[in-house]
């Protein structure tokens, strides 16, 4: 059975599109091309809710969002104590209701290029 998830070429985009237009039933096309059932199943609710099969952007960063909306917080924090440790920070958060880990804090200052240096 081909997979068809890790690489999307202009080939696979075809198929895919054919799924959609040549076939009465997904299973069939996905019996007749070899690919699973639920992929062609996918195909065709993408192809009615958006207009085509065009596979999505993957990658990316999606859980920054929830780190930045408490980045005045954090900032304040660091502006206080200077040499607050990533671990101290987390537990500050971890006090207020914030879950975050220690990488997610990292990638923070990372992102802003702050560097936090013990003294």
């Amino acid at each position: 059975m081909a997979d068809f998830r890790r690489n999307r070429s202009p080939d696979c985009v075809g198929i895919s599109g054919r799924f959609a237009s040549d076939y009465a039933s997904c299973r069939q096309a996905a019996e007749r091309f070899g690919v699973g059932a639920a992929g062609a199943i996918r195909w065709r609710s993408r192809l009615k809710e958006v207009g085509d099969i065009v596979p999505k952007r993957q990658g990316g960063d999606r859980k920054s969002q929830r780190i930045e909306a408490h980045s005045q917080l954090i900032l304040d924090a660091v502006t206080a104590k200077p040499d607050i440790t990533l671990a101290e920070l987390r537990e500050l958060l971890k006090h207020r209701g914030i879950s975050v880990g220690i990488a997610s804090l990292w990638h923070f200052f990372q992102r802003r290029m702050i560097t936090l240096k013990k003294r």
